[in-house]
């Protein structure tokens, strides 16, 4: 057992992690979702501007993450699959590793470590930040540096010269990546601040010294934060009052937001609450026996392990009651009971954070001397059966549920797009003071300019009722524009191949026109004699030629039957003034009723001066 349990215990997080990645990339969406369309609705998706990166909102000075969207939007065109999926490896990666160097650090011995360790499958467990908004993982960042500050305090030997400003620097970064971090950085050091004052005098000096650094960084962040997003009134107004801890919803909520890091079942709400209360006496008396430790100046792991334990506990609790002041309140008018409100806060992601405790909640008991070997291996034991039973493991089905309501939502968008009127759909979009679903237009209009990757889902549609009313570029029927054939001859609609390779150059007008749009339809209805592909292709505006696959668009012909043949394409930066459209591969003849190319999507024209 002394060889194959802590490798046991280290696998089963590693597996979770592995599990929830895999998830992800079989059931992703590529679509922005709620908060996400926010910077494309503004027009600065890919800013870096510090009016875009400082600006508050919902309360919060975030410009790291916003920073991080913002190059996930120029490096990935804001492919949620993709920055999903890295936010994920890096952030649950990253926490997973530097719960595991704490431990190590802490305990320094890998075979305690690694039964503490196996407590982090609370925090891999599904419904967390990943799998909706991609920039839910901003609440998330605060930890990682908080995490890795925490690994320099425990390591008094590493950059003697450059700790104290590097600590300073963790605690501002963890306050400015989200108002939760700058409070809850603000608690944890303030509580190593008052762990320093307890210890002996001898023992103190260095980690009073790295408190005091630690804690400058986190009232700095804390400062701006209140500056900025409080008194400056940029922030959004609150639709609820908050809850006051006089009010009895803020514990029945807070009390629930600890069962669900406890991965306790709410339809279960009795149990899951005496399981709860029982876990925080636990967690009480091993802060009181940890602080006595620290009084003592006793025992060095045990030492360790409270200047983890406390900080996170202050931070913790600090972040508790800020949800619950803001979230209690925030329920259905039928949700009155106290069973009722603890059941109700088991959804969204704010249990995150606490399931960070757990590991040294673990780290503590199982120091406990008077504990038996026997008893810390059955404890691990035991644990390991009821997180997977209790679902660690259940990335896939809880994916798959959440890739059900973007596909919804993707389908209505698609199908909205078509038509001429306001794009609407319920729970894509954030709802205002007027609209329970805004209009996503000029959202996807200004995502299309810039390319974002997900409008490539949105670009395999019919001919649309917007585009219908659109003015044409070129109109085969009308006119408007000119035609080149190679290696075709035409008599009317009737166009005959007189090569294998026949094309269709479409010249369009005006030119300034082609070159300010960004996204275009081109619809052909064909008649061939027998099935083939059709494609298209385009440049954007400086293009000098030849045409490249790189640059094109294919659809299938039937043949036999007249049938209509669309392709939507986009170019953020505009597209050359002449198409190429292959009809159809081979020597046959074909009918072409209908050939219209549309813009659906335009820059506005410069200024006249500019």
């Amino acid at each position: 057992m002394t060889r194959w349990l802590p490798r046991l215990c280290i696998a089963l997080p590693a597996a979770s992690l592995a599990l929830a990645l895999l998830a992800w990339l079989r059931f992703g969406i590529d679509m922005p979702w709620y908060d996400d369309w926010r910077t494309y609705d503004g027009g600065w998706a890919g800013s870096l501007a510090p009016r875009h990166l400082f600006q508050a909102i919902n309360y919060t000075l975030s410009p790291i993450g916003i920073g991080l969207d913002a190059l996930a939007q120029r490096l990935l065109d804001g492919n949620a699959i993709a920055y999903q999926f890295l936010s994920m490896l890096a952030v649950l990666g990253g926490l997973l590793l530097l719960q595991w160097n704490l431990l190590l650090a802490a305990l320094g011995d890998r075979s305690k470590a690694a039964l503490c360790f196996v407590f982090t499958l609370p925090m891999l467990q599904p419904g967390s930040y990943w799998g909706q908004e991609n920039l839910a993982y901003h609440q998330a960042l605060p930890l990682l540096f908080t995490g890795a500050a925490l690994w320099l305090v425990l390591r008094g030997d590493l950059l003697a010269r450059w700790r104290g400003p590097l600590l300073a620097a963790l605690a501002l970064l963890a306050g400015l990546s989200y108002i939760s971090g700058a409070f809850g950085s603000l608690a944890a050091g303030a509580a190593l601040l008052a762990l320093a004052a307890i210890q002996p005098a001898g023992q103190r000096r260095g980690l009073a010294r790295d408190a005091a650094w630690f804690t400058a960084g986190a009232l700095l962040a804390t400062l701006a934060q209140f500056q900025f997003a409080f008194l400056s009134h940029q922030g959004t107004t609150a639709a609820v009052p908050l809850a006051m801890p006089w009010h009895g919803a803020f514990w029945w909520y807070a009390l629930g937001k600890v069962a669900r890091a406890l991965m306790l079942p709410p339809d279960h709400a009795g149990l899951a609450l005496g399981v709860t209360l029982a876990m925080l006496a636990v967690a009480v008396a091993a802060a009181a026996w940890l602080v006595q430790g620290a009084r003592s100046g006793g025992h060095a792991p045990r030492q360790r392990v409270a200047t983890v334990f406390l900080a996170l506990a202050a931070m913790l609790a600090v972040y508790l009651g800020l949800v619950a002041a803001g979230r209690a309140h925030l329920r259905p008018g039928d949700v009155q009971a106290p069973l009722e409100v603890f059941r109700h806060a088991f959804p969204r992601f704010h249990f995150f954070w606490l399931t960070l405790l757990w590991p040294w909640l673990a780290a503590a008991v199982l120091s406990w001397p008077r504990l038996p070997q026997r008893g810390r291996a059955v404890a691990a034991l035991v644990f390991m059966g009821l997180a997977v039973t209790l679902g660690a493991f259940a990335h896939m089905p809880a994916q798959r549920e959440r890739a059900e309501e973007r596909a919804a939502a993707l389908q209505c968008l698609r199908q909205e797009l078509q038509k001429a009127v306001p794009v609407r759909c319920p729970g894509l979009l954030p709802p205002n003071r007027t609209e329970a679903a805004p209009d996503a237009l000029p959202a996807y209009t200004y995502a299309t300019r810039i390319g974002s990757s997900f409008v490539r889902t949105l670009a395999v549609e019919p001919a649309s009722e917007r585009a219908a009313l659109a003015p044409a570029l070129f109109d085969l029927q009308a006119g408007v524009g000119t035609l080149e054939l190679h290696q075709l001859r035409r008599s009317g609609t009737a166009f005959e191949a007189l090569g294998d390779d026949p094309q269709l150059f479409l010249n369009l007008v005006p030119r300034e026109a082609a070159a300010r749009c960004t996204a275009m339809e081109v619809v052909m209805q064909v008649q061939a004699l027998a099935p083939g592909t059709a494609r298209l292709f385009w440049g954007d505006p400086a293009f000098i030629g030849p045409f490249h696959e790189n640059a094109s668009q294919t659809r299938t012909v039937r043949g036999g039957a007249p049938e209509m043949v669309a392709f939507r394409i986009a170019s953020p930066r505009g597209f050359f003034h002449s198409f190429r459209l292959d009809p159809v591969e081979g020597r046959q003849p074909l009918r072409i009723e209908r050939l219209r190319a549309v813009c659906v999507s335009a820059r506005e024209p410069a200024p006249a001066g500019r």
